[in-house]
């Protein structure tokens, strides 16, 4: 599930094979049937987060619910769309 898709257009992504690392381990928590349901990826300001997650995100489109928090848009800066795409 996607919202607002067209905010996310022309966001960072990942660089082709840059990130491979980070990105091989989010799949390895994709395919772990006894991993925790939600991946939190953390990390200071600038570590790339949003790019790898946006990257990820990308790939694996049809398995995973994603929503992007934005300080710059009122409807992404909250939880009050999160739940009922995540849900979704």
């Amino acid at each position: 599930a996607l919202f607002n898709s067209a905010e996310s257009e022309g966001t960072a992504k990942c660089l082709p094979d840059t990130r491979e690392d980070v990105l091989v381990k989010i799949m390895e928590w994709v395919q772990d049937t006894s991993r925790e349901p939600i991946c939190w990826v953390h990390g200071p300001a600038g570590s790339s987060k949003s790019t790898i997650t946006r990257s990820f995100a990308d790939r694996f489109l049809d398995r995973a619910a994603t929503f992007f928090f934005s300080r710059n848009s009122t409807e992404l800066a909250t939880n009050k769309n999160f739940f009922p795409i995540i849900s979704y």
